[in-house]
């Protein structure tokens, strides 16, 4: 199985989401892309203030890690910031699938 955070790619999957990536066993944040079967995760660079590092194309900049990765769902592992956003998201999606259906 793989995850994406970005929309628009192929392993996009909503009904994931909030999930968190664990990678041996710790909770690895700034992921941006988890594949299961690979052993492998893509995650953002930061700086040691925490600000994130953009490429040369100004894009984010990412690294590698490899190793056991795991997908967890369940809400002890999500802070308020991640259900926040999850919930915005959800709330959005079904208020702009009313407004199609409405407006029409």
């Amino acid at each position: 199985m793989r995850l994406s955070a970005y929309p628009g790619h192929p392993d996009y999957k909503r009904e994931w989401l909030p999930c968190h990536v664990f990678l041996n066993g710790e909770l690895i944040e700034g992921c941006v892309h988890a594949d299961y079967e690979r052993c492998q995760v893509s995650v953002q660079v930061s700086t040691r203030d925490g600000d994130v590092v953009l490429d040369e194309n100004h894009y984010i900049a990412t690294k590698f890690l490899t190793g056991r990765v795991e997908f967890r769902r369940d809400w002890k592992h999500v802070n308020a910031v991640g259900f926040d956003a999850w919930m915005r998201d959800r709330i959005e999606t079904a208020h702009q699938a009313f407004m199609k259906r409405t407006s029409a």
